[in-house]
């Protein structure tokens, strides 16, 4: 179609406000569900749910928090 399939932009900084949404792959997955060499694969999610990218790296900071399914 001529078309990119995404824009790429970098944005780096302390803070960029959205969610994060992720998974935990099991070893057997891992490559397949996730980049090689790695068991999560995480993206984040801008505020109006518009956008979303994936995370190289990422962290918490004080005052946010991190919602984990039950066993």
């Amino acid at each position: 179609m001529d078309m990119p399939m995404a824009v790429t932009v970098q944005d780096k900084g302390d803070r960029l406000d959205g969610v994060v949404a992720g998974l935990y792959a099991s070893l057997d997955l891992m490559g397949i569900a996730t980049h090689g060499g790695e068991r999560t694969h995480s993206h984040w999610v801008s505020p109006d749910m518009t956008k979303t990218a994936h995370l190289d790296r990422w962290g918490l900071k004080a005052g946010d928090f991190l919602l984990v399914p039950k066993p």
